[in-house]
């Protein structure tokens, strides 16, 4: 069995607004991200930690933000793809772990429908959790950093 870990990380400035997406999970609050795509924070950052492990670039080389296409684009569709092309490569996810750094949204209020988004996206256990940055942050901003374990083959 060939065992390969990923890391992603991603961060976007936020703004006043109605309201973020992590994982899938559309969360009420007086923020929202800036983005070309739709800011869904999360999923890049396990995107990324997807494409690492299979040392396939990062989504800026797959979704680059420069192109119009990827405007407003959902994040899923950059999930997806780096799940097929690690699939292409006889590789499936494990397991996943995230850490969502901001002081706003709280995490802990939906992190059981955020795990269970993810998880249901991947196939696979899925882990997030929240931490604040005790008021440190210069920039209003979500960082997420994430792990992804991929197994490809069989045990013997």
């Amino acid at each position: 069995m060939n065992y390969r870990i990923g890391h992603g990380f991603d961060r976007h400035r936020l703004e006043d607004g109605n309201g973020v997406v992590l994982g899938g999970v559309s969360i009420a609050c007086e923020k929202q991200t800036i983005a070309h795509s739709d800011g869904d924070v999360l999923l890049h950052a396990v995107t990324d930690a997807i494409y690492s492990a299979i040392g396939d670039g990062d989504i800026g080389v797959h979704f680059p933000n420069t192109d119009e296409e990827n405007k407003d684009a959902d994040s899923t569709a950059f999930l997806a793809h780096a799940l097929e092309r690690s699939k292409t490569l006889g590789f499936s996810i494990v397991n996943v772990s995230a850490t969502i750094i901001c002081d706003a949204p709280r995490i802990a209020g939906v992190r059981n429908e955020i795990n269970a988004s993810v998880s249901t996206m991947l196939g696979a256990p899925v882990h997030v959790q929240g931490k604040t940055t005790e008021g440190c942050q210069t920039i209003d901003a979500i960082d997420v950093h994430a792990v992804a374990l991929l197994s490809q083959g069989t045990c013997s």
